[in-house]
């Protein structure tokens, strides 16, 4: 995202957050950070992290719920949404990873 500016889809639907324009972007319309979606890619790796079965349908259900929604109001473009599972999924190991680490060294 740094180094590559993607343009916004067309017909992106413009949000504003009237409490975060007040302290962080005034009326500035931030439209060019959408790789990856966050939202989905957060609703994913509550879905990884959780153990409990009811609870990761759930989640899994809202997280398939709201990238198709993303797409449909074009908040995101399909690569946005499909990569967030991918992101999710890799941070869950790459934690994994660094955990283990930390365990085998005895600190």
């Amino acid at each position: 995202m740094f180094f590559i500016s993607l343009e916004p889809p067309q017909d992106l639907v413009e949000l504003r957050d009237p409490v975060l324009s007040i302290f962080f972007y005034g009326r500035t319309v931030i439209t060019k950070d959408l790789f990856f979606s966050g939202h989905a890619s957060t609703l994913f790796l509550l879905f990884f992290l959780t153990k409990q079965k009811l609870l990761r349908m759930v989640l899994l259900l809202a997280s398939i719920v709201l990238s198709v929604l993303l797409l449909v109001q074009h908040i995101h473009y399909s690569y946005d949404v499909l990569a967030a599972p991918l992101f999710a999924f890799l941070t869950v190991k790459l934690a994994g990873l660094f955990l283990k680490g930390l365990s085998d060294s005895n600190i």
